[in-house]
């Protein structure tokens, strides 16, 4: 029995479990579809994840303006495959505030997250903390409010916590199959299909699970869980990858944006904020584009980047686009990094307190939708349970630092790189799970509720494996999970993890 159909034999179990996490759920439901229709404008980058989709369905093409792959392709494809399915023709993506197929599915998988967080919590830290992370989930207001996007960040989130929730799954599995072990990896390649600043993870996830794999069972398993992770993420990127390689003539790591956005970073004078950034090119970029749309006569946030890129390109003759964005990174990194390099820190420091400091207001012009105060204590409470439980969880440690060290990284990248408050919508689910899923941790670890692990460390899951009172069993003997009635007994999960609705 995987560890989600565990989750779900626990709600099965326990009835009341079921008709809260029901609840949750429509209650989630009900506060975004009130948002629809809500939105006031349309950034550039929903502009593109739309307009690729529409030229998917109607040209059958990835093509968009003149670089279509600065964009992760994960949304364009929800998008377009919401518009297939539905036989809807192409939505106009500069007008705010519709109702479409494509805002139905952000919508839905903005709603798919609930469950998703109740099952990683739950099977963390008790059926009870799986209620509390998905409540918070499904009232956050950032995450209600970007349901009627056509941001990245719901199928991006939703991807997220999926994938550290199976590496935890697998990572937890003596003797795990390499259908689970791949299958945590592929999880992994569809977020960074939908999230391109994901791809650090590729590094780091499979890195710690080989780590605490051969520190728990043997060097031989560790290697064996990191491949089959590493595997199963690149067999899912890959063709992806050669796509996008094949039309860029180089290898193209999922978008061609690392680059450009680190101009944009490193960028002193405008704090490495990409809105600056365009206030402060405005004037320069319409002087010398006076006739090209979105270049006069807008607002900073409706003009295109790839105006000012063009800019850059036009201070260096004779190199191309990239080369010329490289050139003017380069003198970034020789004047503000190494020249005024405490001015370039407080930057940075400005920059991660930007990411988690405030909520995301809903892309709304001088307006801020979301709650201020929600946002304080909702991620206070979660970051104060993540952290307590790094070292209060017991054996259960090792899934909560797989997913804070998951969290760092993506933070830490988008630290050096543009970094504003909509970047931490992709995480606040995966805090949600850890942080709330590590508070029961800690309780079930002062119970003496901790996870029991197996006797024989380098031996398969079929050998022979301790039980809760320190017996051992085969393979083939069933255990009831706590609290469990003996007429249940046969739907206890067979493998080592304690079932959530403890």
């Amino acid at each position: 029995m995987t560890a989600l159909s565990s989750s779900i034999a626990a709600v099965r179990r326990r009835p009341v479990v079921a008709a809260l996490l029901l609840l949750i759920v429509v209650l989630g439901a009900a506060l975004r579809i009130d948002k629809l229709g809500t939105g006031t404008r349309v950034s550039v980058d929903e502009r593109s994840y739309l307009g690729i989709a529409n030229n998917m369905v109607v040209h059958r093409s990835y093509a968009y303006g003149k670089d279509p792959l600065h964009w992760a392709p994960g949304t364009p494809f929800l998008f377009a495959a919401a518009m297939k399915l539905t036989g809807s023709g192409p939505i106009d993506q500069r007008l705010p505030g519709q109702k479409n197929v494509a805002v139905y599915a952000q919508t839905l998988v903005s709603i798919l997250a609930i469950p998703a967080v109740f099952a990683f919590a739950a099977w963390l830290g008790g059926a009870w903390a799986g209620l509390l992370a998905a409540l918070m989930t499904a009232i956050f207001d950032p995450l209600v409010l970007v349901s009627r996007s056509y941001l990245s960040e719901p199928l991006g989130g939703l991807f997220f916590v999926l994938a550290v929730f199976a590496f935890c799954v697998a990572l937890s599995r003596p003797g795990r199959s390499w259908k689970l072990a791949g299958g945590a990896g592929a999880l992994l390649g569809l977020a960074v299909l939908s999230r391109n600043d994901l791809l650090l993870l590729f590094g780091v996830m499979p890195g710690l699970a080989f780590l605490f794999t051969w520190r728990r069972e043997s060097l031989r398993e560790g290697f064996r869980l990191g491949a089959l992770l590493v595997a199963g993420a690149v067999i899912t990127v890959l063709p992806w990858v050669t796509y996008a390689s094949i039309e860029q003539k180089r290898l193209t790591p999922i978008t061609t944006a690392g680059p450009s956005s680190l101009w944009v970073a490193t960028y002193l004078p405008a704090g490495g904020r990409q809105i600056i950034v365009k206030r402060q090119f405005m004037k320069e970029v319409c002087a010398t584009f006076p006739d090209r749309q979105d270049a006069c006569g807008v607002t900073a946030t409706q003009m295109d980047m790839r105006l000012i890129f063009e800019l850059l390109q036009r201070r260096h003759p004779g190199l191309t686009q990239d080369e010329a964005i490289q050139a003017e990174l380069d003198r970034n990194i020789q004047d503000y990094a190494l020249g005024q390099p405490l001015k370039f820190a407080n930057m940075l420091l400005d920059k991660s307190t930007r990411i988690w400091g405030r909520p995301w207001g809903g892309g709304a012009i001088g307006r801020q939708e979301s709650s201020v105060l929600q946002h304080h204590v909702l991620l206070g409470i979660s970051l104060i349970g993540m952290l307590a439980a790094l070292f209060l969880a017991g054996r259960r440690r090792r899934y909560v630092a797989l997913g804070f060290a998951a969290l760092f990284a993506v933070t830490a990248l988008n630290t050096i790189f543009v970094s504003e408050s909509r970047m931490s919508l992709r995480m606040v689910p995966l805090l949600f799970a850890i942080g709330i899923g590590g508070i029961g941790a800690i309780v079930r670890a002062r119970l003496g509720d901790d996870e029991p692990l197996p006797e024989s460390p380098q031996g398969d899951a079929a050998d022979e494996a301790p039980t809760t009172d320190g017996a051992s069993r085969g393979a083939g003997d069933e255990v009831a999970p706590v609290g469990a009635e003996p007429a249940t007994m046969a739907e206890a999960s067979t493998t080592p993890e304690p079932s959530p609705s403890s």
